[in-house]
């Protein structure tokens, strides 16, 4: 075997002995885990599952009296819930099904595996998303009088 290939081989199975070892890792935290997720994935789904809560409230039911910049954050709300709702969704199918079997916490901490990389990159999108909604609110809370702001300050002034 020439050395370029024996290189590759050994870099492949270091590879392959890596993820196998962050499978059975998460196997044996799911197992463990009174909600059958690992760690990771319990502390996303509480983040994930308040990022939306907290989305959901921003949203008013009548949308026809809004203005531009109320409209963006609604808008901006809407893609914040529909990033949480898919995130929530890969967490889901990454949870243990059968706390009793060893087997089905091996096909969970694979399945966690398997997702990670999309889960990450949906985690990225929502940080984002999270900040441009920070944006927006910091913008209508400065050009926007609300209305319960003004009846503190009436009340002061008397």
């Amino acid at each position: 075997m020439d050395p370029v290939t024996a290189i590759g081989l050994a870099s492949s199975t270091l590879t392959f002995v890596e993820s196998g070892a962050k499978v059975i890792s998460g196997a044996v935290e799911a197992y463990g885990s009174p909600s059958g997720l690992t760690a990771d994935n319990r502390s996303s789904e509480l983040v994930v599952t308040e990022m939306q809560r907290r989305a959901l409230v921003l949203h008013p039911p009548n949308d026809l009296d809004l203005t531009g910049n109320e409209k963006a954050l609604c808008k901006l709300a809407d893609e914040c819930v529909d990033i949480s709702t898919r995130i929530i969704a890969l967490i889901e199918k990454t949870k243990l099904k059968n706390r009793k079997s060893k087997f089905n916490a091996f096909l969970a901490g694979a399945r966690s595996r398997w997702y990670e990389g999309e889960r990450q990159q949906l985690e990225r999108r929502l940080t984002d998303c999270r900040g441009q909604l920070a944006i927006q609110i910091d913008i209508l809370a400065r050009f926007v009088r609300l209305p319960k702001v003004s009846c503190c300050s009436r009340r002061t002034r008397r």
